[in-house]
């Protein structure tokens, strides 16, 4: 009697036909159905089926076992690898949110720089006009003054006292 060839592994299959197809797989269980069970069998036979079956069912067991082990490490992995991308996007998305918050401060600091240097140029044309308005009145005052701006005229003396 032959065994029959397990189908490659595939996880849409339901999990009682993975244990089936491990079990298909174990010749003692193989040989009681060959033989229909040990109803009237010799008992070294029907003792023999019985120890390879329990053999059988043992090993398919452990490969149960192997494969839910294997499963579960599969799983761990792929979640850890999940949450490694899940914390790289947060911190990728904390780093743009501060970023974009750098920049909405940098604009706010440009506006202020903006507006200071507008009143910076307001004041300095309003002292450039002060300045041309006042040599304006020098010019004026040094040209009525019959060319005696340029000796000031001295104190009126003081009248002498008796003594």
């Amino acid at each position: 009697m032959s065994v029959p060839e397990a189908r490659p592994h595939d996880e849409s299959h339901a999990p009682e036909e993975a244990e089936y197809e491990i079990l298909a797989r174990a010749p003692g269980i193989m040989s009681l159905r060959a033989c229909g069970g040990t109803d009237g069998a010799p008992a070294e036979v029907a003792s023999a089926l019985h120890k390879d079956a329990a053999t059988a069912a043992h090993d398919a067991g452990v490969e149960i076992d192997r494969l839910e082990r294997e499963g579960d490490e599969r799983l761990r992995v792929e979640r850890a690898g999940l949450a490694d991308l899940d914390a790289e996007a947060r911190r990728g998305l904390r780093e743009r949110r501060e970023a974009d918050k750098r920049r909405e401060e940098l604009r706010r600091r440009e506006a202020a720089n903006e507006d200071a240097l507008e009143r910076l140029r307001a004041e300095h044309v309003s002292v450039r006009a002060a300045l041309y308005d006042q040599r304006r009145r020098d010019t004026f005052a040094r040209r009525t003054t019959c060319g005696t701006a340029a000796s000031p005229t001295p104190p009126p003396p003081v009248p002498a006292r008796s003594r």
